[in-house]
């Protein structure tokens, strides 16, 4: 039974992360219509009925507060019963947005912020914006926490760490933010970011070519979730920025029915070693998944840090 969906609702960003894709092939702007959501959501839930925490990420590599459309969606989310993760840089999460989302917190299951610094200098560099940017964002990630407090239902927020960890979660936790840190390693998105640095990377491009069997994937990609993009198309999951994984579209068949199409199937099979993986799979390359015969688990560990 699918536990969560990533929707792309818009598909551009206003920053350029150093550990994005979108900082060196930025995808063009696109929107998801409400009326192809409101369909998306019927059918979740239509697929979901009794399952009572069924969540969506507003998220693929876009900044979903851009979406001129936003309060609308979440409007939605409440009509069809299904619960938001909020991912987002915290550049447009201002004070409107916050009592907005507060107002609706029975609905906003978790409010993630990429804040990977509180170094000015740094998340310029990081984020390609300016410093009167950081200062905004900053208030913003202040705002939001101090507007959250009282919320006792955990996590209800959280900052992910990109990159170097041990320097970052150090400097975050200096600061007196009462908040849970994700910590993400910074990685090549399955071959669609380019590093050159080695030594900042936890995985490289060509470490896992010669196995022909992965064991399975920690986010359970296509059994517990898929990723839909503005148009409705489903296809592999977050870390297939290009959505070369097509495997349906749900402006014209159910969940169900993708799920168990051909493609799907030829996938999970592959991800979750029934048969022999092919050797341009991008999960080959990804943070997320575990190769038969390596050690488990086969990355970097990542979790909630609670301060």
């Amino acid at each position: 039974m699918l536990n969560y969906v990533d929707i792309e609702t818009v598909s551009h960003c206003n920053a350029r992360c150093t550990f994005c894709p979108q900082s060196q092939d930025p995808l063009p702007a696109n929107t998801m219509s409400l009326e192809l959501f409101e369909h998306i959501c019927k059918e979740l839930r239509k697929t979901n009925k009794l399952y009572k925490h069924f969540y969506v990420v507003l998220n693929h590599y876009g900044e979903p507060l851009l979406d001129k459309f936003f309060k609308e969606r979440i409007k939605l989310l409440e009509k069809y019963r299904i619960d938001l993760q909020l991912h987002t840089n915290g550049t447009k999460l201002d004070k409107d947005k916050v009592a907005f989302l507060y107002q609706y917190k029975h609905v906003v299951q978790k409010i993630e912020v990429n804040m990977t610094t509180i170094d000015e200098e740094e998340w310029c560099a990081t984020y390609g914006l300016p410093p009167a940017q950081f200062k905004k964002t900053f208030s913003n990630l202040l705002n939001l926490l101090k507007t959250f407090a009282s919320v006792h239902k955990q996590p209800k927020g959280g900052i992910v760490l990109n990159g170097k960890v041990k320097n970052q979660l150090e400097s975050m936790t200096s600061h007196p933010i009462k908040v849970d840190w994700y910590i993400m390693p910074h990685n090549n998105r399955s071959g669609n970011l380019k590093i050159n640095n080695k030594n900042e990377s936890d995985i490289y491009d060509t470490a896992y070519k010669g196995n022909d069997y992965m064991y399975t994937c920690l986010k359970g990609v296509l059994k517990s979730n898929f990723s839909v993009n503005y148009e409705g198309k489903v296809f592999l999951c977050c870390q297939d920025y290009y959505q070369k994984n097509i495997i349906g579209d749900l402006t014209k068949d159910s969940v169900q029915y993708i799920l168990n199409t051909v493609e799907a199937t030829h996938l999970r099979d592959q991800i979750y070693g029934k048969t022999p993986a092919d050797k341009d799979l991008i999960c080959r390359k990804c943070i997320h998944s575990v190769i038969d015969g390596l050690d488990f688990p086969l990355h970097h560990p990542q979790g909630w840090v609670r301060k």
